[in-house]
This record gives C-alpha cells, sequence and structure tokens, in this order.
C-alpha cells in the first residue's frame, strides 16, 4: 500500500493536470497506482486530500525558500538568491499558486486558501528579517523602515508572479530582482 506521501504527491500530479476542482479520488488513485479505497485510509474526503496537498505543498515551497539563506554571504547576495528562489518555486507549483492568488476559487477553498498564505507571508516576513538582521545589526540599513522594505519585497514578489501567472508575461529574474533591490534598498534618487 502507498503512503500518505505518495497519494499526497500522486495528487499532486493529479491536480497539475486537471486542476483542483476537476480533479477527483478516482485520478488520484490512479495516478498512485491504489484503489479510491485506499485513499481513504489517510483521507476522509477530497477537500482533507486537497487541505493536505496544499499544506506539503507549502512546506516543500518554505524548505526550497530556506536553501537559499547562507550566513556567509552579504545581505544583498541573500535578497537576490531569496527573492529568486521563491519566483522560481513558485512558477514551478503554478497551480498551486494559482489557488493561493486566485479571487474566483471555489467558495469551500478560499478559507483554506488565506489560512496557506497568512502561513507563507509570516514565513516570508521573518526570512527577510533574518537576512536583513546582520546589516541591521552592523547600522547599514534602519530598523525603522524594515517593515516597509520587507513588504514592499513581499509585493513585489507577489506581483510578478500575478504577471507571470495570470497575464502570461516573461520574467527577466535577474534584471527585475536587481531593479526591486536597488529600488528598496538605495531608494529612488538621483
Amino acid at each position: 500500500m502507498s503512503n500518505k506521501t505518495e497519494m499526497i504527491e500522486a495528487a499532486k500530479s493529479a491536480f497539475r493536470k486537471y486542476g483542483f476542482q476537476k480533479t477527483t479520488l478516482d485520478d488520484v488513485a490512479k495516478e498512485c497506482g491504489v484503489q479510491k479505497t485506499a485513499i481513504y485510509y489517510y483521507f476522509k474526503s477530497k477537500d482533507d486530500l486537497i487541505q493536505n496537498t496544499m499544506e506539503y505543498m507549502i512546506e516543500e515551497i518554505i524548505a526550497e525558500c530556506d536553501k537559499a539563506y547562507d550566513a556567509k554571504k552579504t545581505m544583498e547576495t541573500n535578497l537576490y538568491v531569496f527573492m529568486k528562489v521563491q519566483l522560481e518555486t513558485f512558477l514551478e507549483h503554478k497551480k498551486f499558486t494559482k489557488v493561493i492568488e486566485s479571487v474566483d476559487i471555489q467558495f469551500k477553498y478560499i478559507e483554506l486558501a488565506r489560512r496557506i498564505k497568512v502561513i507563507l507571508v509570516d514565513y516570508l516576513i521573518r526570512s527577510y528579517k533574518k537576512i536583513m538582521n546582520e546589516a541591521i545589526q552592523e547600522n547599514r540599513i534602519s530598523l525603522k523602515y524594515i517593515d516597509t522594505a520587507i513588504s514592499i519585497l513581499i509585493g513585489a514578489v507577489f506581483s510578478y508572479l500575478a504577471d507571470a501567472l495570470f497575464e502570461n508575461k516573461e520574467i527577466n529574474f535577474e534584471e527585475t530582482i536587481n531593479n526591486t533591490l536597488h529600488v528598496v534598498l538605495k531608494g529612488i534618487e538621483i
């Protein structure tokens, strides 16, 4: 019998192919190579499977982003790498990201998507503060504006994702991230 993680991986695959709403438990069972009844051993319903899959995917995204931090590197380098990994990881999980960002998802998933987004934003805030902490301690950046800077960085990432996901715009990661970091860290003075 497949374990819970294998079923979630199968669900991720089915959700990528058919979307959250069109995927059936039969699709997941077929993807996993088990009978549909085996899914009920771990999950009460399709909604329970969706919730577990979304939670699992957010853990994957956080794990990928955590790998980006290197205490030996400068704040600027860590910010650049962290933003790039966020964008790449979110784009890799397009359907999942669309569920989090979409305003027209099925009503019963709205609360789940909000909860997942809160977890993600809280994680991003903590991570940006961790990255910027050394520069704060060295008095290279002001603690006074740190929350504003972090809000701008998070907003920028979500804005770039919306462009890529909903407007099908290509993102030049290097230019986009460098421009964003320049504005946040150096301002817009001439």
